[in-house]
């Protein structure tokens, strides 16, 4: 009803939520096409060595932190599995 709506405005967000694992990203960021430019050149030269029809993206794991995975063109990408 409208008395449970009009409670619901008045909460506020937390000041600060406190992350789990440091350095983990605040929200996915897509900044290219996925697969992006650099990923679809990386498959073109894998490619010529074996067959790269199951691949997607490649991975940039030195950027990647907690449930987010960063891939060649800096997309980041909110990991589920």
């Amino acid at each position: 009803s409208l008395r449970c709506l009009s409670s619901l405005s008045s909460l506020k967000e937390p000041q600060f939520v406190r992350k789990p694992i440091p350095g983990e990203y605040d929200r996915p960021k897509i900044s290219s096409a996925v697969p992006g430019p650099k990923s679809l050149e990386l498959k073109q030269e894998l490619d010529t060595l074996q067959n790269t029809g199951a691949l997607i993206f490649f991975a940039d794991y030195e950027k990647s932190a907690g449930n987010y995975i960063v891939d060649c063109d800096g997309n980041i990408l909110l990991e589920l599995f």
